[in-house]
């Protein structure tokens, strides 16, 4: 069944999936070209998903926010695009929305000024909540993050961003959160403190490709349904010895370290003999004697 708008969009396009929802997709339009699309009478049937792409403008007006966050599924999507903020400056707050289905709201290869994560504070999805933030420049997060869906939030992507520290407790407000990824970015320290303890939902951890020249001993406390944590491409040398004795997940299959800078020696010992989990190493770097060697319990002195 046919759902796009019987009304001219352009420059804005729309299709009708398999599924009964449809995409209206923006490229290339104005902030007026935008707008109106709000104004459009029951919106694909209440079953739309928004995509912007390569446009310049000042924002989503709060009143099409209302409409794309109502939607059954929430898919919104701002690529190659460049705006002031996600909602546009000076609007009134969006007000409350709910959805019943699963939302996922994406910045990627985007310039935006002010992200207002404080609007969203009243927006709740009855189903799986995902929030990405992706190629997209954002040097740190602000408090106002923890207001997104008052804390119902399932899955945080910030990747690829230029990411330099997370604050204690950034991401504490999430309670039920079950995917955190943290790749690509500028970290050089991480923190427990940043999630809610206990993370009790929490399954994968991704910290690939970051700076991180240590780890905390409880990094992974209080995590009692950890499954997969990726720690590949840091800065890492050694490993707190206590690191898995506060492990309380009876789920946890990988924990991935290749590609880091290991200095081998007997330090790392405790690691080897530590065969309850599945721990991918690598190999050494230094001392030079075992530069480029898998690490081996019978080269590792002291």
């Amino acid at each position: 069944e046919e759902k796009c708008p019987t009304t001219n969009i352009w420059p804005c396009t729309c299709k009708t999936y398999l599924d009964g929802a449809c995409i209206i997709t923006c490229s290339l339009a104005t902030q007026e070209q935008v707008d109106k699309i709000a104004d459009i009478p029951n919106l694909c049937d209440g079953d739309v998903h928004f995509m912007l792409v390569h446009s310049k403008i000042s924002g989503i007006s709060s009143k099409l926010w209302k409409v794309l966050l109502s939607s059954k599924t929430v898919d919104v999507s701002i690529k190659r695009a460049t705006v002031e903020g996600l909602v546009r400056p000076g609007d009134e707050s969006i007000p409350s929305v709910y959805t019943p289905g699963a939302a996922v709201i994406k910045v990627d290869h985007s310039k935006v000024e002010n992200f207002n994560w404080k609007q969203f504070s009243k927006f709740y999805s009855e189903g799986e909540l995902t929030i990405v933030v992706e190629d997209t420049h954002l040097t740190e997060l602000t408090p106002e993050f923890g207001e997104i869906a008052s804390g119902q939030v399932e899955k945080v992507a910030i990747e690829s961003a230029g990411l330099k520290v997370i604050r204690d407790h950034q991401f504490e407000p999430f309670a039920d959160l079950e995917s955190l990824s943290l790749q690509n970015n500028e970290l050089t320290s991480i923190s427990r403190s940043i999630l809610a303890k206990p993370a009790k939902k929490l399954q994968f951890l991704h910290l690939n490709g970051n700076s991180l020249t240590s780890i905390p001993v409880d990094l992974f406390s209080d995590m009692p349904a950890l499954e997969v944590v990726y720690l590949r491409e840091n800065n890492l040398v050694t490993l707190p010895q206590d690191l898995f004795s506060s492990i309380s997940s009876p789920n946890l299959q990988r924990i991935d370290f290749v590609n880091n800078p290991w200095h081998c020696d007997c330090r790392l010992m405790w690691i080897l003999k530590n065969s309850k989990y599945h721990l991918n190493m690598g190999i050494c770097a230094t001392p030079d004697s075992l530069a480029g060697k898998k690490i081996k319990s019978n080269m590792l002195e002291c």
